[in-house]
């Protein structure tokens, strides 16, 4: 039986630089699942979020949280250059795929966040690892939970047109459209001085 690797996807992390409560919610997940047993490893995957680039990244910080909630430092793995959802799935398949054993992975994601980030995963992945979708069930007003499920419906509509043309699993093609074409993640070219 191969290992089984809990992804967990960062939320930005609070204006102090600590881990939000929705990452809390996302860690406290990732470790219901290894204390029982569901998941070997744990994938933090999160690096700066635009516009907060200072103090730790969201994956220490999530790592931080998980140890303290008493997963082992070695069984936490981390992936700290995604800025959003699409880097999370780009960076962390190339993690997985360096890591001997894997046969499947578990996505966790705030429950709002769960379509986008199962439509970004099949593009990375495709049928390379069995993908589960867990959700973190996130606590607030039934008018911030629609808000947020609109943001997100319209967020698919852009992702769709814009990814569509991707084969789900087509890593390479995957990696080199939002390395030139996502601002995130856009190599710039230094001139020569």
């Amino acid at each position: 039986m191969g290992t089984t690797v809990a992804i967990v996807l960062s939320n930005a992390n609070d204006k102090s630089g600590n881990l939000s409560e929705e990452g809390k919610q996302r860690v406290r997940k990732a470790v219901e699942l290894f204390k029982t047993g569901k998941v070997d490893k744990l994938l933090m995957s999160g690096g700066h979020a635009p516009g907060s680039e200072n103090g730790p990244t969201e994956a220490e910080n999530m790592r931080e949280y998980a140890i303290r909630q008493g997963v082992p430092p070695g069984d936490i793995l981390k992936e700290e250059k995604s800025r959003d959802t699409v880097g999370n799935a780009m960076y962390c398949r190339s993690v997985v795929d360096s890591l001997p054993g894997v046969d499947s992975i578990v996505v966790i994601t705030s429950d709002y966040h769960v379509e986008r980030a199962g439509y970004f995963f099949q593009k990375a992945f495709g049928s390379a690892y069995p993908i589960t979708l867990q959700e973190a069930r996130i606590g607030m007003s039934p008018q911030e939970r629609e808000a947020l499920q609109e943001s997100e419906r319209k967020k698919m509509v852009v992702m769709r047109e814009r990814y569509g043309h991707i084969a789900d699993g087509d890593y390479k093609t995957f990696r080199e459209f939002v390395e030139k074409t996502h601002s995130l993640y856009t190599k710039t070219k230094s001139k020569a001085a």
